[in-house]
């Protein structure tokens, strides 16, 4: 599989189990069918999923295919439970020695907006906060980790779908911090005021939510009336609500479904 990803623009090599040599010689740029002979030589390979022209600066920037989030802290089972909470899932899921990438695919993106959106997935996921970089270096999948020469680590995508997603989404759905360095605060309303449904488009935005994110939409609203200690009949009523209000609702079937995940 290496080599034949649909996504990644260009890849690297680079001195991954000495630190000292990378900081040195830094990472050169190979073809992908050189990578399992660079990394049986012991180095690390790595890829960039967005497009540059000339040296791997931001300002070479020319299109955004994928916002990203590098997430090392904590174990691996609690960073997935993280991940398997948002309100908008991974287009991929790649697994390292250490955690976990994670890619949305970008149906459409601004060079200006990649980092707002990329802060806010970090401070939800607790992701390495210095990977807002769009052209920063990410593992490649099938080929193995070599920081630890002698006990190297196979990196894998464990998920995939490809699915896109627009800015206004990455942006409605991942909601801003007072301090993006900071993790997300709690939103602090009454209950009161969420089981009315005349405040549900000002709480809500339910004219945002339309045939290709109806589910994300509401999964996201789920979240947020959980993270106020909703109680469980409440929140069926308001998804309930909800779903009938939105253009073209779910069935029956699926917003119970939503409902039993909790």
């Amino acid at each position: 599989m290496a080599g034949k990803s649909p996504f990644a623009e260009r890849y690297y090599a680079g001195h991954d189990y000495d630190t000292e040599l990378s900081k040195k010689f830094g990472y050169f740029e190979i073809n992908p069918f050189e990578q399992q002979e660079w990394n049986e030589k012991g180095y690390g390979i790595f890829w960039t999923v967005n497009e540059y022209e000339g040296s791997r600066l931001i300002q070479n920037v020319t299109k955004i295919n994928y916002w990203l989030c590098d997430i090392d802290d904590g174990t691996k089972e609690e960073q997935m439970k993280k991940i398997k909470k948002l309100p908008l899932k991974p287009s991929l899921i790649i697994e390292t020695k250490r955690g976990y990438h994670c890619y949305w695919k970008a149906k459409d993106a601004t060079i200006q907006n990649y980092k707002k959106i990329t802060k806010r997935l970090i401070a939800i996921l607790n992701g390495d906060r210095h990977c807002t970089d769009p052209v920063r270096l990410f593992r490649v999948p099938y080929q193995y980790h070599m920081k630890e020469k002698e006990n190297p680590f196979l990196v894998i995508d464990i998920e995939e779908n490809q699915k896109e997603y627009t800015e206004k989404q990455m942006l409605y759905c991942f909601s801003p911090a007072e301090d993006e360095n900071k993790p997300i605060q709690k939103y602090e309303i009454k209950n009161s005021e969420y089981t009315n449904p005349d405040n549900w488009e000002r709480l809500f935005k339910i004219s945002n939510i339309t045939k290709g994110c109806r589910n994300s939409y509401l999964y996201w609203i789920i979240n947020r009336l959980e993270e106020n200690n909703c109680p469980y009949t409440d929140i069926c009523f308001i998804i309930e609500g909800i779903n009938k209000k939105i253009l073209d609702p779910l069935d029956d079937n699926e917003i119970s479904s939503l409902l039993r995940r909790r």
